[in-house]
């Protein structure tokens, strides 16, 4: 049976791709899946909300912005 992974192994794995972040300790989500950003959280597609790191608001918002707008000019 092969090891497991610890958390910063799946964080680091998950980073090296452009739609996933780390938006609070312990919680990674892929943007893919993402329906809005609010002041306090990610709302998912699913209805789920996961919360933002308060002090890294303002990166997370501009590194979903970015992902967004690079997203888009793909489906052109």
């Amino acid at each position: 049976m092969p090891g497991r992974l610890h958390l910063p192994q799946v964080e680091q794995l998950l980073r090296a791709q452009e739609n996933f972040i780390v938006c609070n300790r312990g919680v990674i989500l892929n943007m893919d899946k993402v329906l809005r950003l609010n002041s306090d959280c990610f709302e998912m597609l699913d209805g789920t909300r996961l919360p933002v790191r308060q002090k890294d608001k303002n990166t997370l918002f501009a590194q979903f912005t970015q992902y967004q707008f690079r997203h888009m000019r793909r489906e052109l």
